[in-house]
């Protein structure tokens, strides 16, 4: 199944939430913000939204600095 993230399209497995979709790619889910179909669902959400062909999703890490 297609998608987009970060601007790139990506083949995923179907049955993919947001939350798995950080967790297999070694993403601290508290050190980024995600925006998924142009909305940001809160970190609650994420383990029961599931991908969609043509989804888009953004995660924009966080990072601290002084």
């Amino acid at each position: 199944m297609k998608v987009t993230v970060n601007g790139k399209p990506e083949d995923i497995q179907p049955g993919v939430s947001i939350a798995s979709f950080l967790g297999q790619r070694g993403i601290n889910p508290q050190m980024v913000i995600v925006e998924y179909n142009y909305e940001l669902p809160s970190r609650e959400e994420w383990d029961r939204i599931f991908f969609q062909e043509n989804d888009n999703l953004e995660v924009i890490k966080m990072i601290g600095g002084g």
